[in-house]
């Protein structure tokens, strides 16, 4: 069964990666992956690990698959339909997916095992801890799609997209990839736009800082929904050294 205590999952937002901001060492501990089905991983068994204190060396994610194929991560999965479609459709590409809450990581759990070569990995979990424990250069592209706006003034400081974690995504990126961004919320897309500016290690692959359409975006149900309300903001993002900048 997928974990369901709401304590369990608020307490865990945000936590692993704060809390271990300084936990990735060489000589830390190894943590435990023990996916279900060859497939996903609940909280509790995570949160057994991560006693304060605590330090981890770096995922290897050749082990996690068992090959070296080009590896991607979803951030917020949502109901799973967009990295179910990006993996069922390229057996040749690694996807990790990440979501806290239950009621629609079941929904992505079920969708996953249709379309699965063996290349979806799902953990009901917060994502900043591990992006911290990959290794440096090892991920082809990351994926946050309508990331939570946290819209009362009170919670902005919730929100996932600051500059300290687009810099942290880009120390893990490839040379050659992209982190993908949407959001349908004007004020967080304003704060993604100056958060953006403000990264020194990274520049718009777009036309501009942002745009409204990208051609080869796979229209989710949650895309279509958002966009039919009002105006859609993609930001893709990569490293400045690609093209030797300062």
């Amino acid at each position: 069964m997928i974990d369901n205590n709401e304590e369990l999952i608020y307490r865990s937002y945000r936590q692993g990666g704060k809390r271990y901001e300084h936990a990735v060492k060489a000589d830390g501990r190894e943590l435990r992956f023990e996916f279900e089905d060859g497939l996903y991983m609940l909280a509790n068994p995570l949160w057994a690990q991560l006693e304060p204190g605590a330090s981890f060396q770096p995922i290897n994610p050749e082990a996690i698959f068992g090959n070296a194929n080009p590896l991607f991560v979803e951030i917020g999965i949502g109901n799973g339909e967009f990295i179910a479609h990006h993996a069922g459709n390229e057996p040749q590409q690694n996807w990790v997916g990440f979501e806290v809450f239950h009621k629609i990581f079941h929904k992505a759990v079920a969708r996953c095992h249709k379309v699965s070569h063996g290349n979806i990995r799902l953990m009901q979990f917060d994502a900043e801890l591990f992006v911290r424990l990959l290794p440096d250069k090892s991920v082809s592209g990351f994926y946050v799609n309508f990331p939570d706006p946290w819209p009362k003034s009170k919670h902005t400081k919730r929100r996932l997209l600051k500059t300290w974690f687009m810099e942290l995504m880009s120390q893990k990126l490839r040379d050659d990839g992209l982190i993908t961004v949407a959001t349908d919320h004007d004020d967080y897309a304003r704060e993604i736009t100056e958060n953006f500016a403000a990264a020194q290690s990274l520049e718009s692959a777009l036309a501009a800082p942002f745009v409204n359409e990208i051609g080869d975006y796979y229209q989710t149900k949650y895309y279509r929904k958002f966009a039919a309300q009002g105006t859609v903001y993609f930001y893709q993002m990569r490293k400045k050294s690609l093209r030797g900048s300062a």
